[in-house]
């Protein structure tokens, strides 16, 4: 036998709870989708400095939507829609679709003016006659005096004669940075006789990594720029990830106490031709290219290794 108790004997905080409860769930759900909305776009923007995981990112999201799309197509009701629904499909499909076409023609534009710049390339090389490569004999001075290193002047003079000898050639040169982070923390913790035994000592890491043919040089007081002439993508990748697999691994140490003190270093690197010889500011070019990299390696962690494009594009290697 069920007794109905008199809403008179229910009490006020039982009332408030069996109406609050249902309303907090509501909103907890609102809040929730929300939420996720938020934190998807966010995620988004956040990769937005990050070319690759910004590419997989909208891959990832582009296949979700597919297996969306198919499992409502599926649906007995997806073909009975309400003229308010067509018409949002039909403005979100035509968003999306303009969005997608923008980023399939313009990798068709790339397309076409490669080949285009490859032909003329081609009709170029053939009317000049292509001459060897015959490497320029480097200048060693004048010198830093902190580490024995060729110093900025002679980098420069070197990228001079480098650029002269790739003239009418089909050569590919490259130039290697490596910044070593913390350089002031440790002048101003060790000294900056200590600060730059590290530098020198990267720089002697960083030598056995290169070939006979290469030139290093210290170009600021944390800064060491390696020239690479006549080198292919795969053997800079090689010699990069050598160079910095070796430099994170080295005990650093204090020579006036001998204590381990943690150096770290930052790589990048970039691969140019004679398109970037005729610019009329190669050096700024290549300094802006490997600058730009350098700042995506130090960012993103250290020990990192980045290469930038010719498209302008900041590739991770390792890191």
């Amino acid at each position: 036998m069920t007794i109905l108790l008199p809403v008179a004997f229910i009490s006020h905080q039982t009332l408030f709870l069996v109406a609050v409860i249902p309303l907090s769930l509501a909103v907890g759900f609102a809040l929730g989708l929300l939420y996720e909305r938020w934190y998807n776009f966010s995620a988004i923007q956040r990769l937005s400095g990050r070319f690759e995981k910004l590419f997989q990112s909208v891959s990832k999201t582009l296949e979700k939507a597919d297996r969306a799309c198919q499992v409502f197509n599926q649906h007995p009701q997806s073909q009975q829609l309400t003229p308010k629904q067509r018409a949002t499909i039909e403005k979100l499909g035509g968003k999306l679709t303009g969005k997608l076409n923008r980023i399939v023609g313009a990798c068709h534009n790339q397309e076409k003016r490669g080949k285009s710049d490859g032909g003329a390339s081609k009709t170029q090389t053939a009317s000049k006659k292509l001459k060897p490569f015959r490497l320029p004999t480097w200048v060693l001075k004048p010198v830093d005096e902190r580490t024995g290193f060729p110093d900025a002047t002679a980098y420069q003079n070197n990228l001079k004669l480098l650029f002269a000898a790739m003239q009418q050639t089909d050569t590919k040169s490259a130039v290697l940075f490596v910044k070593l982070d913390h350089y002031p923390r440790h002048a101003k913790r060790f000294g900056d006789e200590v600060a730059d035994c590290f530098v020198k000592k990267t720089g002697s890491i960083l030598l056995r990594r290169l070939r006979e043919t290469d030139v290093l040089a210290q170009v600021t007081d944390d800064l060491l720029i390696a020239i690479l002439p006549d080198i292919q993508s795969k053997a800079m990748q090689k010699i990069a990830h050598s160079a910095r697999q070796a430099i994170r691994s080295h005990r650093f140490v204090n020579p006036e106490t001998e204590q381990e003190v943690l150096v770290t270093a930052s790589f990048s690197y970039t691969l140019f031709g004679e398109t970037v010889i005729r610019n009329k500011e190669p050096e700024q070019e290549l300094w802006d290219r490997c600058q730009n990299a350098l700042a995506a390696s130090q960012k993103q962690g250290r020990c990192q290794l980045h290469e930038m494009t010719d498209y302008g594009i900041s590739r991770l290697i390792a890191g």
